[in-house]
């Protein structure tokens, strides 16, 4: 009998195919060894030898890994698509005096997009319900919001909301006076 040596063929670069702006990816492919290159550097930078990619600008590119195998070359490629960042939302400070009843923070969403809260200006964990202050302390405190693409699942910059509680005033002092006539 003879054998036969079959190449697989199909997709052998690994990674997403969508990217959300200024997102990282690293792509594999079965072979190691190859040279990565990206169809425009403004829209997907590729390191050559990692294939550590960075998203720059929303657009569609192609990225192909050359490689050798068994002494002959070969070049697999792959359609990425960058996703834009939806804009930060916008949002208005707010103030209440110490102990009064709070309301919800609030922030406008863009159609298609859901609102994603924080107490951190960067990092943390998104919390879909908009949070109460509280107002039993006097200060400031800061709470944070962006929203995320429904479609894409980018999420853009966080825009932030400060809240400030201010001291109730302080009663005058008052006293009782007497005057006598004449």
């Amino acid at each position: 009998g003879s054998t036969n040596n079959i190449l697989q063929v199909g997709p052998a670069i690994f990674g997403n195919s969508e990217l959300c702006l200024n997102e990282t990816e690293t792509y594999t492919h079965t072979v190691s060894g190859g040279t990565w290159s990206t169809s425009d550097t403004a829209v997907l930078s590729i390191d050559p030898s990692t294939g550590v990619a960075t998203a720059n600008a929303d657009g569609s590119v192609t990225i192909t890994y050359l490689y050798t195998f068994n002494s002959c070359s070969y070049s697999n490629s792959k359609s990425i698509i960058v996703n834009a960042l939806p804009v930060a939302p916008a949002v208005s400070d707010v103030a209440y005096c110490q102990n009064e009843t709070a309301s919800a923070l609030t922030a406008t969403a863009l159609t298609g997009n859901t609102l994603q809260w924080y107490t951190l200006p960067t990092g943390g964990t998104a919390s879909l319900t908009a949070p109460t202050p509280s107002t039993t302390t006097v200060g400031t405190t800061s709470y944070y919001v962006s929203q995320k693409d429904d479609t894409t699942n980018c999420e853009g910059p966080r825009s932030a909301i400060t809240v400030t509680v201010n001291a109730l005033p302080v009663a005058p002092a008052v006293s009782d006076v007497a005057y006598c006539q004449n």
